[in-house]
């Protein structure tokens, strides 16, 4: 009597399985359709890395570091004024070849150290 239990339980056990619906995903499409098809000047944002080929930028007024040195007593782009000088000001109108600031390439990065 206890083997038919046990059977019972397994065959009950993977009747349930089977009956389950998979994990539910999100619609990424539903999601982002509306924001796709907006024209809207925030959809497409700039992003420009500075230095990818080994520069080193610096603001002359402050003769701060702005990309190019990496650790502490460095710019901080989450404190405002490390804020400003690391992004390009932007106009609403201008192209980006017209967008200036005044940080300006004074050399190459001294040393890259990579971490695998």
């Amino acid at each position: 009597m206890f083997r038919n239990l046990v059977g019972c339980c397994m065959a009950l056990l993977l009747l349930l399985a089977g009956c389950s619906s998979p994990p539910k995903t999100p619609d990424l499409g539903g999601i982002y359709n509306h924001l796709a098809q907006h024209e809207d000047p925030y959809r497409n944002p700039i992003i420009l890395i500075p230095g990818l080929l080994g520069s080193k930028l610096v603001d002359p007024d402050s003769e701060m570091i702005v990309w190019g040195a990496f650790g502490t007593g460095t710019l901080n782009p989450n404190k405002p004024e490390g804020a400003r000088l690391f992004g390009l000001p932007m106009q609403p109108g201008k192209n980006l070849h017209e967008l200036k600031d005044g940080v300006k390439p004074v050399g190459t990065l001294d040393r890259v150290v990579v971490n695998f």
